[in-house]
Order: structure tokens, then C-alpha cells, then sequence
């Protein structure tokens, strides 16, 4: 037996075939394996793009009927529009079984939108000699579709004295060399507004070119104003006023005027008046919120220019402070409490009377009983990278951090009542691209989201 085993070991006739019969089992399957998930993803791609097409079919054809006003119930039409058009493209995807389809419609005002949902079986070829007959694949689309209706912007910005920190780290060195010159101190928090009497260093660092962070709020608006500009397609379809706030609320384009839909006109407004306001103090979001409540008027169907949609663009970082300076506005302590402020929980006393908090969730609700969308663009709180920080400064900015930025957002999405109303945007090109993505949206007839 021995030496049977030892002559077969020296054998080696075969040796080949033998490593190719075990191993082309395994190439077959893997190979048959890619095949397979090619297969897959292929479908995967038609039935998004089956989706996609639908989703947009839909809307676009309840678009055109809201237009010509017609008789018709545009939720059953939607619905039916989404399936019709789906059922038709995946009908000539071979090797796949629809089990589930729905399309929700919703319809507001002007605004048709739709979600897309579908559940389908991919029958397998190879997979069915591993035990696998059938791979699920589901996805889903969403799209919206505005009517070019009669739309008032307004813009709101936060222009308290945290919107006044430079906006990159260059900027804040330029900041702080001001100080430096201005003050003798090298400060790059709070002081950059106002330290014992002296003139605040803001001015100074602007003169040096720094930018801070309301000048690239600024600048974003201006872009967007380019973009409504770019977007209207016809006389006084879109108009736009613009607020600025900290402790009070100060008009700088009046939504009424009859230049409103002059987009050069108010972009004039925009450029030469929104700058950090240095004697007001604090931040009073909530009082704001109420002002503009009871300016603009109820939000309309938009079919015409007495009847227009109305939306409010909040632009902030999200944390008030309840500092008044004194009625005269002059730079000089001792500064109290906003006595208008509405302090609400959690809060931090930050001097005597004074106090940190957030965003109170229940402050659009008179907004949004008129049916005015509100859109927040937040800006996390910034903290300056370079100069010196105080020692009440320095605990405030903990608190913030730790505190106050962790329930911001959706503070804001609770107020505004949408998630999807809320950008998060903290470099300048965010900020940008996020002005830029919310009028886009209310000026772009049709799109998915």
C-alpha cells in the first residue's frame, strides 16, 4: 500500500486537467455570478430612469392642465399620469415582475409635486442554481413642478454682531491686525465691536479688505437676485424686499415699492445696506419673525400680481442675545437686556440680564398660518481661529457649541415646518450655492428633487 502511494505521488499525467476541472467550477460560477449582477444593475438603471420619467410626465401634465384651467382633479390625474408612464417603460424591461407601485400626489396652491415608489422582482438566470429565483430591487423619484405664478420674495438677514466675524481664517487675521492698530489688543471675538469706548475695529478691518461673514451673505443674496432676474419670463412676475436684523427689524427694500421687481433696484438696496450693525447689541430672531408677520400680506395663488405666493429666506446663525445697548445706540457701556426679548429654554445668563439661546420652534406659526413658506439658510456660529478670545466669551462659545448648535437645525425645521426648507451652509460657497438652490427652486418651472 506503501509504495502504491508513493508511485502515485510521482505520477504526474494529468496534473493539468485535474487543477482545471477543480478550478473551472469556481471561474464558471464567479464569471456567471458578474453576469448576473451586471444584469441587475442594468435593470436597476431603467427602472430609475423609468421612474425619473414618470415622476416628471406627471407633474408636467397636471402642469399644463392647472393652466388651461382645467375641470379636473389633479391628484387622480398625477397618480394616474406616474403609473401609466411607469407601467409602459418597465413593461419593456425584460426578466422582471412589478409587485408594488404607488404614486402620492400633493397639490399646494401652485405647486405640484409627486413621490414615486417601486417594488419589483428581477427573475433570475444563474442565480436560480444557487437557490436564488428572484432578486428584489426598489426604488423611488420625486418631482415638483411650480407654475410660473406672481411670487414676493423677502429676504431677512442677521446682521447682529457674531454675522460680523471675519469669514475665513485670512479674514479674521485681518481683523485682528485691526484691532491690533485700533485698540492695541489683538482680538479676534467681541472686542472686534466695541472695547472701552473705542471705536469698534469692524470698520477697520473692512478697510483693510477683510470679509466677514454678513459681507458673504451679501454677496450670496446678490447672486441670487441675478438668478431670479435671470429666471423671469415675463413683467413684475417676481418681486423682492429685504429686511435686516438684530435687536430691532429695519427695512432696506420695501417689498411695495413699485421698483420691487426691479432686480438692479433692490440689489442696490441689498449691496449698500446689509452690514453688521454695531450699536444694536443682540439678536432677536423671534421678534423678526413677528415683524415680518405682520407685514407681509397672506400668501395667494400667484395667478396674478395682487395675489402673489409670499416667501421669506431667513439668513442666520441660529443663536439670539437678549444684549440692548442703550436707546442713544452709542458705543458706550453699560448696555442691559432687550426688554422685548422672549427668552425660551435652554438658555445661559451671559452677563446680568443678559442671555444665550436658540431659535423658539413655535416662532413661524403666524407666518405660516398666512401660508408663507419660510426658508431658514443657516450658518453655523462661527468662532474665530486666531486673536484673543475673552473669559465670558470663551463660556459662551462653549454653551453654543455644546448646547444651543446641537438643536439649531431642527429648531429651524420644526419652525419652518420643512426639513427641505432648511440649508445648512457655513463656507462662502456654500452659502452661495445655497441662496442660489432655494430661488432656483421657487423659479424653476419643473425639476426633481
Amino acid at each position: 500500500m506503501l509504495k502504491f502511494a508513493k508511485n502515485f505521488a510521482k505520477k504526474v499525467d494529468g496534473n493539468v486537467a485535474i487543477t482545471a476541472g477543480i478550478v473551472f467550477p469556481v471561474l464558471a460560477m464567479i464569471s456567471l455570478g458578474a453576469l448576473e449582477y451586471s444584469s441587475v444593475l442594468s435593470r436597476k438603471q431603467s427602472l430609475e430612469n423609468a421612474a425619473n420619467t414618470a415622476a416628471l410626465s406627471a407633474v408636467n401634465e397636471a402642469l399644463l392642465a392647472y393652466k388651461n384651467s382645467e375641470n379636473i382633479d389633479l391628484n387622480d390625474l398625477i397618480t394616474a399620469a406616474a403609473e401609466k408612464s411607469f407601467m409602459a417603460s418597465a413593461g419593456a424591461i425584460s426578466s422582471i415582475d412589478i409587485p408594488s407601485f404607488s404614486a402620492v400626489a400633493k397639490v399646494e396652491k401652485n405647486k405640484l409635486s409627486v413621490e414615486v415608489n417601486y417594488s419589483v422582482n428581477y427573475k433570475t438566470i444563474f442565480g436560480q442554481f444557487a437557490g436564488k429565483d428572484t432578486i428584489a430591487i426598489a426604488g423611488d423619484s420625486r418631482a415638483s413642478a411650480t407654475t410660473v405664478g406672481f411670487t414676493n420674495f423677502t429676504f431677512l438677514f442677521d446682521v447682529s454682531a457674531s454675522m460680523g466675524i471675519g469669514a475665513t481664517r485670512d479674514e479674521q487675521l485681518k481683523v485682528v491686525d485691526a484691532s491690533q492698530e485700533v485698540q492695541g489688543k489683538a482680538c479676534g471675538f467681541a472686542c472686534h465691536i466695541v472695547e472701552g469706548g473705542k471705536p469698534p475695529t469692524y470698520d477697520a478691518a473692512r478697510a483693510k479688505g477683510a470679509v466677514m461673514r454678513v459681507d458673504v451673505a451679501r454677496e450670496a443674496a446678490l447672486n441670487a437676485l441675478d438668478v431670479i432676474k435671470n429666471n423671469t419670463s415675463q413683467a413684475c412676475l417676481y418681486t423682492v424686499g429685504a429686511y435686516i436684523f438684530d435687536n430691532d427689524t429695519y427695512e432696506i427694500s420695501d417689498p411695495n415699492d413699485s421698483r420691487a421687481d426691479d432686480m438692479n433696484f433692490v440689489s442696490n438696496n441689498v449691496r449698500n445696506k446689509v452690514t453688521m450693525q454695531s450699536y444694536g447689541g443682540g439678536t432677536d430672531m423671534e421678534s423678526a419673525l413677528a415683524r415680518m408677520a405682520s407685514i407681509l400680506p397672506n400668501s395667494g395663488t400667484g395667478r396674478d400680481a395682487s395675489d402673489r405666493n409670499q416667501v421669506l429666506v431667513v439668513f442666520t446663525d441660529g443663536v439670539n442675545n437678549s444684549t440692548q445697548r442703550w436707546q442713544d445706540r452709542t458705543l458706550d457701556p453699560p448696555w442691559g437686556k432687550d426688554v422685548d426679548a422672549t427668552i425660551n429654554y435652554p438658555s445661559r445668563p451671559l452677563l446680568t440680564g443678559v442671555n444665550l439661546y436658540t431659535l423658539d420652534q413655535n416662532a413661524c406659526n403666524q407666518l405660516k398660518a398666512k401660508g408663507i413658506e419660510v426658508y431658514f439658510i443657516y450658518t453655523e456660529y462661527l468662532v474665530p481661529s486666531v486673536g484673543e478670545i475673552g473669559t465670558i466669551e470663551r463660556n459662551a462659545i462653549g454653551y453654543i457649541n455644546g448646547t444651543l448648535i446641537p438643536i439649531t437645525q431642527n429648531r429651524m425645521e420644526t419652525c419652518s415646518g420643512d426639513k427641505r426648507f432648511v440649508f445648512q451652509a457655513n463656507t462662502p460657497a456654500e452659502i452661495k450655492a445655497a441662496f442660489e438652490e432655494l430661488v432656483v427652486q421657487k423659479t424653476k418651472p419643473l425639476h426633481l428633487f
